[in-house]
Formats: structure tokens, C-alpha cells, sequence
């Protein structure tokens, strides 16, 4: 259990579950820096937000790692369930309204900014050009214009009668991935293939700015030849698989970006 005075003290709270590997990571790699991780109850307990006309003041001061929380979990009492909701309300506004950093900060789009669960309006919202058609299914197979298919329990890459629930796109399967950890204005990519021309870590910066993130894992599809890539899928909230090629890299810039 954390008490307020652990998070007073912190230069960097990672409000998260206890499970993250990720926030352990970042954790590990603090130096100088007063890192606390805390769970979304005790957060709230410790933050109070002092509203000043149209300024706000939040303490304790520090900047904020917002990571994926579980759903709020089933609670038989109506009282618990109204304290959880003032818990996430409260950390919410705290991190919407404090003048320190937040990865990533909420806003009006929520605490995934502008991503989208289907890759076409995440492709249109970043004004990227060569949009593909998408469809989403369940059971029946798509038209044969979609060659590209994913199941959409654990987003592999299958034959279209192989998933249940799948999602589809207008392509052919790629003949490779890449993926880049964006993390402010650094990205890293997470593996040394010779891509060509092509320079996914400027078009991810692009891919972040556009959708109002600090820190995300953007996926490319690498077609034949020299075509360009093609936007395959944003995650707003990395996990420690997808950063673990360049974790050193990726948790180093989050404490730069997060101590600015």
C-alpha cells in the first residue's frame, strides 16, 4: 500500500497495475530521478486539484506515466463502485489539467488522443495518403479485393476461414513488418531490416503528432518492391514485448521526455 508521502516526494508517478512489466522497467532505469508507481485508488487519495479562475493547481507537482488500467472491476456495492469512478475521474482531471508532462495526456478524444480501433479512420485522422478499404467480419469470408486478413483475438496474421472474428484489408499480405516506439520527438525502430528509402521513424513522428501522442508503437506493413509502407495499427499504450528490442532506448527518452 502507498501513502501520500511516497507520492509527494516523486518526481515521476506511474499510475498503473501492479503487473506491468513495462512500468518496472522505466522504474529500473531511473537515476537521479524519484520514480513511484501507484495504483489508480491510492493516485487519486494522494492529488488534490485547486481550481483558480481559469488556472489549476495540482500536488503533489509530478509529471504523470499514464499506463492501461483494467476495466473497473465488478463490485456488488453500489458505494464501491461510485468511489472507484471518483478515483478515475480524479486522476483524469488531474492529469488533463496539470502544467507538468504526461504521457499520454487525456483530453477531450480520451486517453487514447485520437487512435481508433479500425485502422482506416486512424490512417484518415493522420492525413497519410494510400488508404486501404477494411472490413470487419464475423464467420463469413470477406470479398476476394480483401487479402489481407487478422484475427482480431490476438491480431495474427491468418487465412480468411481461419478466425471467427476478423478484420481485412485491401492488400496483398506484406512481405514484412516493422515497428517504431515513438517517445516524444525520438523514434525507434525495433529491428535493423534494410527498409530502402523508406524512413519509418520520420513518418511515425508524423503518424504521433497528428494523433496527439507522446508515446505509442505505430506498425507498418512493408509491401514488395518499393511501394511505401502502409499504416497497419497505432498503439497508444506500448507493452513491454512490443518495446523490449530498444527497452533501454525507449525507457531513457520516457524519463527525459516525462523530466524536461
Amino acid at each position: 500500500m502507498l501513502h501520500d508521502a511516497d507520492l509527494t516526494a516523486a518526481d515521476i508517478i506511474v499510475i498503473d497495475e501492479a503487473d506491468d512489466p513495462l512500468s518496472a522497467a522505466v522504474a529500473a532505469h531511473a537515476e537521479r530521478e524519484h520514480v513511484v508507481r501507484a495504483r489508480l485508488t491510492d493516485a487519486a487519495r494522494a492529488m488534490t486539484i485547486t481550481q483558480d479562475g481559469p488556472a489549476a493547481t495540482v500536488d503533489p507537482p509530478a509529471a504523470l506515466l499514464l499506463r492501461p488500467l483494467r476495466p473497473q472491476p465488478a463490485m456488488s456495492d453500489a458505494d464501491d463502485r461510485f468511489s472507484w469512478s471518483e478515483a478515475f475521474a480524479t486522476v483524469w482531471s488531474a492529469a488533463a489539467l496539470t502544467d507538468r508532462p504526461v504521457i499520454n495526456r487525456p483530453g477531450e478524444w480520451g486517453w487514447s488522443a485520437r487512435t481508433s480501433a479500425s485502422a482506416v479512420v486512424t490512417h484518415r485522422r493522420t492525413g497519410l495518403d494510400g488508404e486501404a478499404a477494411e472490413a470487419y467480419w464475423h464467420a463469413m469470408r470477406p470479398d476476394p479485393e480483401f487479402g489481407f486478413h487478422q484475427s482480431l483475438d490476438d491480431w495474427r496474421l491468418v487465412d480468411a476461414g481461419e478466425a471467427s472474428f476478423g478484420r481485412s484489408r485491401a492488400l496483398h499480405r506484406p512481405r514484412g513488418w516493422e515497428q517504431v516506439i515513438v517517445v516524444g520527438h525520438n523514434g525507434f525502430r525495433v529491428t535493423t531490416a534494410d527498409l530502402g528509402a523508406r524512413d519509418l521513424e520520420s513518418d511515425s513522428l508524423h503518424v504521433t503528432a497528428r494523433l496527439g501522442l507522446s508515446f505509442a508503437a505505430v506498425s507498418w506493413a512493408i509491401p514488395d518492391g518499393g511501394e511505401p509502407a502502409v499504416l497497419a495499427r497505432v498503439n497508444p499504450f506500448p507493452a513491454f514485448p512490443e518495446c523490449r528490442p530498444v527497452l533501454t532506448d525507449v525507457c531513457r527518452a520516457l524519463i527525459r521526455w516525462l523530466t524536461r
